[in-house]
């Protein structure tokens, strides 16, 4: 390895030349293709800003469309919304429908596009179709290295196969009506708490502990299960699938 620059006459100077000059070609041509890497994630971010069209509103949810997952907070909801590059989720406070916000219900028990999503029944999280050339799915695991960042509870983030990890079930709100409603149609609009499956723990967001992103100050997103003094869950798990 040659310790002086390229304009030193010295060793191998002539190769070291050509090398650096093969280094700008290379670094020109792939700018000029928009392969570089600061291009793809600038790009990237505008793509996850454009407006998303939901899901046109209807009595009960159905695989396959797209919605908000909205946590109704009374002061400002919270929405589910994918961080840079969708590497993991966050809770922002945006009400308009994005693709970086807007999520496929995605069928992964044998049911059809189409079908109403039921209580109980497995399902998947996917990102908006536009994000990439496969989509991405919402999972999670049991805490260890890989902990969000702040709170340090189970951590959140987006995997390309739907797997058990990614599987997810809606649960009535009222704890007292979860045997009755089980199997019935989930209506839109209308609170209830996501449960993951692998590890029973609901979706949560947590209020103080924010985080950065390129779209502004959000808040984690994890899978903890926050219950009052009766055994019900609180504001934090508590989600809404928004329509049109």
């Amino acid at each position: 390895m040659n310790v002086f620059g390229e304009k030193v006459l010295v060793a191998n100077w002539f190769e070291d030349r050509v090398l650096q000059e093969d280094k700008i070609k290379e670094y020109l041509e792939k700018r000029e293709r928009g392969e570089l890497l600061s291009q793809q994630n600038a790009s990237l971010s505008t793509a996850m800003l454009n407006p998303a069209t939901l899901a046109k509103p209807g009595e009960w949810a159905r695989y396959g469309d797209l919605v908000m997952i909205v946590n109704p907070n009374p002061f400002n909801d919270q929405i589910l919304a994918l961080t840079f590059a969708g590497e993991t989720a966050t809770a922002l406070a945006c009400t308009t429908p994005q693709v970086r916000n807007s999520f496929v219900l995605f069928p992964t028990d044998g049911s059809k596009v189409g079908d109403p999503l039921r209580y109980g029944n497995p399902f998947a999280i996917a990102t908006h179709p536009t994000i990439g050339d496969k989509p991405s799915f919402l999972e999670s695991d049991v805490g260890g290295l890989l902990n969000t960042k702040k709170s340090r509870t189970q951590p959140m983030r987006f995997t390309e196969t739907a797997c058990y990890g990614a599987t997810w079930k809606v649960l009535c709100f009222d704890p007292q009506l979860r045997l009755e409603t089980e199997g019935m149609p989930v209506p839109v609009n209308s609170t209830i708490i996501l449960v993951h499956c692998k590890t029973n723990n609901n979706l949560s967001y947590l209020p103080n502990m924010t985080v950065a992103t390129p779209f502004g100050t959000g808040m984690e997103v994890t899978a903890r299960t926050e219950l009052d003094s009766h055994q019900a869950e609180q504001p934090t798990n508590h989600w809404k699938l928004v329509c049109n």
